[in-house]
């Protein structure tokens, strides 16, 4: 025998089990989900999970798996994923869906919960993310039990309330103006009604006990939250408890979007019916031969991801109990990665094809997901092609909009890379910038290196001439005088709320008559106007700039203004005011 063979299978068995870096804590639905797992029949986990006719035949086996699971009180590996480094688990709990309902099992499932987060905390796993009925607001807080109870956990709880939240807002056809919500009012359907209230769209209740809660949880501030009888709204956010009662009052052709982690029951053939919130997985996401549930293979759920998306971003706080995260930033997270991949092969393809300049458009140049295209030319230093945001023009076109002899601006927006150069140029200038909040002042104020005494903060806001970027509220905008002139130095508009004002386009220039085949519109803008952002990539490409315009690098801004006025580029006039008589 050979003992150096022995102890190597030995040490083999013995090895420490991998770690992973997130768990997600699901649990069975029905006694025959137990065969869609991928220790039941591979065939059929690969496949959302459906009552099939011949699973009832094998009802001997599921009595005795429900027996069994009944008894067994830990819970059990049923998948192993990784995400790029990222080593992720499901764990099981030996739980039915029934069970949830049952006042006698809850003590029960919650101790199974309980020891599992604790048992993720020895092994040193960073999150522990909750699915299906494990998080519910009855059953322990929406996960806030085990944090109360356990306060030096240093595994993370999340409940994933704030992407399925994220989801459902962005699922909901763009240009609605109202909508019903019926269901179980559950955390997230509380912050689905007041983000979509006070985004201006009118949510209806169908029942006076579901508009009396949504009001007083909105302190009765919210004028958009409405009660109805009439059901003409053909977008319907529904939660559990949607009878087929209710399903019956929608208008033909109604738009269900479920909120809740079950979907509902289809009682109309002639509506349509999307997913409970989830989406589909980048292709890095390996091992997933599996269906979660009743969703399709390679779709998943929002409670799930989130686990995933909280530990990628190695942020430091729970997500149970009553809190959440930013909406916007928790949506965006997930598809920074897939995002940055595509644009990255775009410039690495144009640059084994020799093309010169490629200029990054909208989104594509955000500082936060990219630098302003920084991290590209950092990742890749040998590119040849040159990585142009277009800030400086930009700056420059925006600069060379406000009317001539104004003393003061007002700068209202997300602080970009664009909003402090010009706000720096113009304090150089002599003209002074106002701010409206604290944050902005102090933000800017820092970057100036506190040498600007042309930085001032207002709360007064007679300035008509307002700078303004993402972020710009209805509120912000009521403020400013009747006449005044809003010039956006963001990729996109803002909402026109004053009708008793003007507004300018976002950066852009006519191009000239030289520039052919330019057949469709740049998006809002009107045909033949090019942004500042695609605009800067033509001029550097013309000029031969032998350098990269992004990151936090930027051009001399008088230069690039006089140079693309050169290639016949033409500044767009300030709108007339034309405002409705009294």
């Amino acid at each position: 025998m050979d003992k150096n063979s022995d102890e190597l299978h030995e040490s083999a068995l013995k090895r420490e089990e991998d770690t992973p870096n997130v768990i997600h804590l699901t649990h069975f639905t029905t006694p025959e989900s137990i065969y869609h797992l991928r220790l039941g029949f591979p065939s059929l986990a690969s496949k959302p999970y459906m009552q099939k006719w011949y699973i009832s035949l094998m009802w001997p086996i599921t009595a005795w798996s429900m027996i069994l699971t009944w008894f067994y009180g830990h819970t059990f590996i049923v998948e192993r994923n990784t995400f790029h480094k990222l080593k992720i688990q499901t764990w099981a709990i030996p739980k039915y869906s029934f069970q949830y309902f049952l006042e006698w099992q809850k003590g029960p499932i919650n101790r199974i919960i309980e020891e599992a987060i604790l048992d993720a905390d020895r092994k040193g796993i960073k999150v522990v993310s909750l699915g299906l009925m494990n998080q519910d607001e009855e059953l322990n807080m929406n996960g806030g039990l085990y944090v109360s109870k356990n306060p030096k956990l240093k595994v993370k709880v999340v409940d994933g309330s704030t992407l399925a939240v994220a989801i459902v807002l962005n699922t909901i056809p763009k240009g609605k103006t109202q909508v019903l919500l019926r269901g179980k009012l559950t955390k997230v359907a509380y912050a689905i009604a007041y983000t979509l209230c006070q985004q201006g769209v009118q949510v209806a209740t169908m029942y006076e006990d579901d508009y009396v809660k949504l009001n007083k949880s909105f302190n009765g501030s919210e004028t958009n939250l409405i009660m109805t009888k009439s059901f003409t709204q053909t977008t319907w956010l529904v939660g559990e408890d949607l009878s087929e009662e209710e399903q019956k009052k929608a208008p033909k052709g109604t738009l269900f979007i479920p909120y809740s982690q079950f979907p509902p029951k289809k009682y109309r053939k002639d509506c349509s019916f999307h997913c409970t919130p989830a989406m589909l997985t980048p292709t890095s996401l390996e091992n997933v031969h599996s269906c979660e549930g009743w969703l399709p293979r390679r779709v998943m759920s929002a409670w799930r991801i989130a686990g995933i998306v909280h530990s990628l971003e190695g942020w430091n706080e729970n997500e149970c109990g009553y809190k959440m995260h930013n909406i916007d930033k928790y949506f965006l997270e997930w598809q920074k990665g897939p995002i940055n991949r595509i644009i990255e092969e775009a410039i690495l393809d144009a640059d084994r094809k020799g093309i010169k300049v490629v200029s990054l458009g909208l989104m594509n140049q955000d500082e936060e997901l990219n630098m302003n295209g920084g991290l590209y030319v950092s990742k890749n230093p040998k590119l040849k092609v040159k990585v142009v945001d277009g800030s400086t023009l930009a700056v420059a076109i925006v600069l060379n909009t406000i009317p001539k002899g104004k003393t003061q601006v007002l700068l209202r927006g997300k602080l970009t890379k664009v909003a402090y150069a010009i706000a720096y140029t113009l304090c150089q200038q002599g003209v002074q910038v106002a701010t409206m909040y604290e944050d902005d002042y102090v933000k800017l104020n820092k970057s100036f290196n506190g040498s600007e005494t042309n930085l001032i903060m207002t709360k007064s806001f007679t300035q008509t001439t307002w700078l303004v970027g993402e972020d710009l509220s209805e509120e912000e905008q009521k403020k400013a005088p009747k006449g005044t002139l809003f010039i956006p130095y963001s990729q996109f508009p803002p909402k026109k709320y004053r009708k008793d004002c003007s507004f300018h386009c976002t950066p852009a220039m006519l191009t000239p008559t030289s520039l052919e085949n330019v057949h469709s519109c740049e998006g809002w803008l009107p045909r033949r106007v090019m942004s500042a952002w695609r605009i800067a990539g033509i001029v550097h490409s013309l000029e031969g700039w032998n350098e990269n315009e992004c990151g936090y690098k930027m051009h001399n801004i008088d230069k690039v203004w006089n140079t693309t006025i050169q290639h016949g580029f033409i500044p767009i006039p300030i709108p007339v005011p034309s405002y409705p008589k009294n």
